[in-house]
């Protein structure tokens, strides 16, 4: 069984401060929270450009955020720098007894979920977002404390896990950015498709519905619960399902306001940049209404594909004539059923849509795998931790992912 220690027992806090505005031509590598949140990169300025006094950093350590301990922001840092390391007073920095616990094993364990739960507030705040913790607080966690080659052995997985977490999360971003590059290889950039083809209205090839009203006083006998899309629930080229809310209609008015798999839903508007906001509903649901604020379009699939009209309407050139006619006002934009119908669709030849479609329908297959194994990844990544420390099966079974990592190790932030 694998020993369990206080934090304080093998590591201790870095004490110490410095003015930078007396060095004012020292170059600094500055530790920020601001750096944290944008990518975990420190900002390199010179001492004249550093506002208030920073807390002195050793040649590696670990940081671990005071503020608003609810987000869990530890920064494992160390390696030389052209530049002197100084940090914000918001982080603690631990350093660690290196006979006795690994660096980047120390940063792993803070990150586990359980930190934040056993962590006290010190400085009560009008909000959770500026509250503290009273840095000595850290001293008296527990950490698990096997041998340094086994601690060094957990951080080659961890760092494993957490590279191929981010790879899956680069690929999803290379996925947002294809699709659009792609309807502009096809049919011209997206501000001049409207020029390349010939143009036919909205509703003379597609029909387009409202939706259901809710609050409508309907008889408790004639009434009828259907789940139904809000405008909440569609996004910009895609759906959100995860909250489904059900509106009262009448009985028989179910195919009225019935979604069909291949339909277009586009939202009236809202905020500016939700006009032209446009998703295809795929059955995902069964039977499924829509609200009054989600306009429900059945494309003629002979002339124009539901997956091609999707990207047209949500294109800077759909979205340019959706606020060219939009009814607006203070942050507020909308368009009716009338507009809506107006809106002149270029019509490119129907293999071009066909081939369109394939390339978008493999390409959402292949996210989706994606997403889903992001996810796995990052549930995984959240109790590894914890699990390599207790089954040591689960170590050999992916040991071979660290391998030549038991040793040595590059500082890695998940």
């Amino acid at each position: 069984m694998r020993s369990t220690v206080l934090i304080g027992d093998v590591a201790d806090i870095q004490r110490g401060s410095i003015d930078p505005r007396k060095y004012p031509d020292t170059h600094f590598e500055l530790y920020s929270i601001p750096g944290f949140d944008d990518n975990r990169t420190p900002e390199r300025l010179v001492g004249a450009g550093i506002g208030s006094t920073k807390s002195v950093l050793p040649e590696k350590g670990v940081l671990f955020s005071k503020l608003n301990p609810r987000i869990n922001r530890v920064w494992t840092f160390g390696g030389t720098s052209p530049a002197r390391r100084i940090a914000s007073t918001e982080f603690v920095c631990l350093v660690p007894d290196e006979d006795k616990l690994d660096l980047e094993y120390l940063g792993w364990r803070l990150r586990a979920p359980d930190i934040v739960q056993e962590l006290p507030v010190a400085t009560a705040a009008a909000t959770k977002s500026r509250e503290r913790i009273k840095p000595r607080s850290l001293l008296d966690l527990t950490i698990p404390l096997p041998p340094l080659k086994e601690q060094q052995r957990i951080v080659g997985i961890l760092n494993q896990a957490a590279k191929i977490q981010r790879l899956r999360l680069q690929a999803q971003e290379h996925f947002r950015e294809f699709i659009p590059a792609l309807f502009a290889r096809m049919f011209g950039e997206q501000d001049q498709v409207g020029v390349r083809y010939p143009c036919v209205p909205l509703r003379e090839v597609a029909e387009i519905g409202s939706g259901a009203t809710k609050g409508r006083r309907i008889e408790a006998t004639d009434a009828i619960e259907v789940p139904y899309l809000r405008v909440a629930n569609v996004q910009d080229g895609f759906l959100n399902l995860d909250e489904i809310k059900t509106i009262t209609i009448r009985r028989g008015e179910e195919r009225k306001y019935s979604l069909a798999p291949g339909d277009l839903v586009m939202t009236e508007g809202g905020d500016p940049d939700k006009l032209g906001r446009a998703a295809v509903w795929n059955g995902e649901l069964g039977y499924c209404a829509h609200q009054n604020h989600v306009f429900r379009v059945r494309p003629d699939t002979e002339v124009v594909l539901t997956d091609y009209l999707r990207d047209v309407a949500g294109s800077v050139y759909g979205k340019a004539y959706f606020l060219s006619v939009a009814k607006q006002t203070t942050g507020i934009a909308s368009i009716n059923k009338t507009q809506l119908g107006g809106f002149p669709v270029p019509v490119p030849p129907m293999e071009l849509q066909v081939l369109y479609a394939k390339i978008v329908a493999t390409a959402h297959e292949i996210a989706s795998v994606s997403e889903a194994a992001a996810g796995r990844i990052a549930t995984l990544s959240s109790s590894l931790f914890s699990r390599l420390l207790e089954s040591p099966t689960l170590g050999k079974q992916i040991r071979s992912t660290s391998a030549g990592s038991h040793t040595q190790h590059t500082v890695v932030q998940p």
